[in-house]
């Protein structure tokens, strides 16, 4: 699974310069607008079963029966979500005008939406078929970079990048959902309306705490777009998707060894611990050395990817390079938290730092632009950080990861 996320790391490297090239960065600036936009109903779909989904399915083991239960409430759950995502999305680009404007890119930029349940991501991680999403998602990037490269030759091709995006996700995902109930062997049934309405009122803190999480990220990029221009949004997405090389392989360290933390949660909370210390003792020293390397080489990387050395953009760069490091500091706690059940206190916790984030951004984004945004940004994560840690090490101690724990408890 590394070696194919290595892959995947790369391929958004490639892409994003090519786009800012042939697009601008006004254009690119939109397309990545339209998907934050977007990646709210793709949140509001998964409504925090990639957390509590995973944990279920992890806890099902083999048994075939369990697992097509839990697989079919939770499908058919994320499928009335997704009727409800749609109508929601129809409504607001009819009544707000900058999406009305471009409703033509915001559908299409919609499509990945459904892909959310046609893959569910919850099942292959639950199941720790962690090399088959792998290869699905790695095909899928592989094609859109691909059609990038082909179809893209000015501006005015802009609508083909998201048709691309969505219509290649689509595709893999009835793919991965047919691959999914063959070899698994799992029945899909309807589980009866109470069974849904229960299981949504089950994630609902968790999918409180994934929103949050988007908001603080995605209307960075929204706020931004309304204050200011699509320049400023193209120049803010340009250092996230340099940034997103530490994100998603952050990401995908968290989706690998999260089941594997529940299933220690389950059997002594000394052997989870145990294997979070294991694994993030020498990982967040390497994750400094490379922020550190990435400071110090960000006008070379810069020049390398856009082809200049675009202040702004490099000001921004520098700036952000400490995210990555507090994002892993926080990893451990938040797995904690998750594991033993503690999901209202990590839900307070991301929805006050998406609260600051978004005042931050409000005041300083008029003023400073994609800097300024940078700034909200970077104080919500570090007071996300901060939360999280103080939860795992002093307000349940049982869960501490860092500091001894007496006999006591205490």
């Amino acid at each position: 699974m590394s070696s194919v996320q290595l892959i995947n790391l790369l391929l958004p490297l490639l892409t994003f310069p090519f786009l800012i090239k042939n697009l601008g960065l006004e254009g690119f600036g939109l397309i990545n607008y339209a998907l934050a936009v977007v990646h709210f109903f793709v949140v509001f779909v998964d409504f925090g079963y990639t957390l509590v989904g995973t944990r279920d399915i992890a806890l099902a083991g083999n048994n075939t029966f369990k697992l097509s239960k839990q697989f079919s409430i939770k499908w058919f759950s994320q499928l009335f979500l997704l009727i409800v995502a749609a109508l929601i999305f129809g409504l607001l680009v009819e009544l707000i005008p900058l999406l009305n404007e471009h409703s033509v890119l915001m559908w299409l930029s919609f499509g990945i939406v459904p892909a959310n349940i046609l893959l569910p991501t919850w099942f292959f991680q639950g199941t720790q078929k962690f090399s088959v999403l792998a290869l699905l998602n790695l095909i899928n990037r592989g094609l859109y970079t691909f059609g990038i490269f082909i179809f893209i030759k000015g501006p005015e091709d802009l609508l083909l990048v998201p048709l691309l995006n969505a219509g290649f996700t689509l595709f893999i995902s009835i793919v991965g959902f047919l691959y999914l109930i063959r070899v698994s062997k799992l029945s899909l049934a309807w589980p009866g309306l109470p069974s849904i309405i229960l299981s949504i009122k089950t994630s609902a803190g968790v999918s409180i705490s994934g929103f949050a999480v988007t908001a603080y990220t995605y209307s960075a990029i929204l706020i931004l777009g309304f204050v200011s221009d699509q320049k400023a949004v193209g120049i803010f997405s340009a250092v996230e998707k340099v940034l997103l090389v530490f994100r998603i392989g952050l990401s995908t360290l968290f989706s690998v060894i999260y089941p594997r933390v529940c299933a220690l949660a389950g059997i002594e909370d000394g052997k989870a611990r145990a294997f979070l210390r294991r694994v993030f003792i020498p990982l967040i020293p390497l994750i400094v050395l490379g922020s550190i390397l990435l400071w110090f080489l960000s006008s070379q990387i810069v020049l390398l990817l856009i082809g200049n050395v675009n202040p702004e953009i490099l000001q921004l760069m520098q700036l952000l390079v400490a995210i990555p490091i507090i994002i892993s500091l926080n990893i451990p706690s938040y797995q904690q938290l998750l594991a033993h059940n503690r999901q209202s206190y990590y839900s307070t916790v991301l929805l006050l730092g998406a609260i600051f984030a978004i005042i931050l951004n409000l005041l300083l984004a008029p003023q400073f632009g994609a800097t300024g945004t940078g700034l909200s940004v970077l104080f919500a994560e570090s007071f996300i950080t901060l939360g999280l840690i103080y939860a795992s090490e002093f307000k349940f101690r049982e869960l501490r990861i860092w500091l001894p724990i007496h006999n006591n408890g205490k």
